[in-house]
């Protein structure tokens, strides 16, 4: 993930005003628009419940990344972390092909 424990997307007017100039030329984006922060906290739901079941190791920084975060400096620390922590993580994730 690119948030932290408990982040929880909230509606964008960005979304919304991005919906209604494309409505015309994409109507069928509007709707995954304006339901895009329902469907990632469904979808985060799901894997924190996959996790609780002992289906799934989630990986997530300690920190909030912009989705568009241009700084590549960020970009790098964000990866390496990502793989420190799937490093660290690895017996865990091992054990859940056995």
């Amino acid at each position: 993930l690119t948030q932290p424990k408990g982040y929880v997307k909230q509606f964008s007017k960005q979304n919304a005003f991005i919906s209604k100039l494309l409505k015309k030329k994409f109507p069928q984006l509007e709707e995954v628009l304006l339901t895009r922060h329902e469907k990632y906290n469904e979808t985060v739901a799901f894997c924190e419940q996959l996790e609780k079941d002992g289906k799934a190791i989630i990986i997530r920084p300690e920190y909030s990344l912009n989705s568009f975060e241009k700084d590549i400096s960020k970009l790098r620390e964000t990866c390496q972390h990502g793989y420190d922590s799937a490093i660290d993580r690895m017996p865990d994730i091992r054990k859940l092909f056995n």
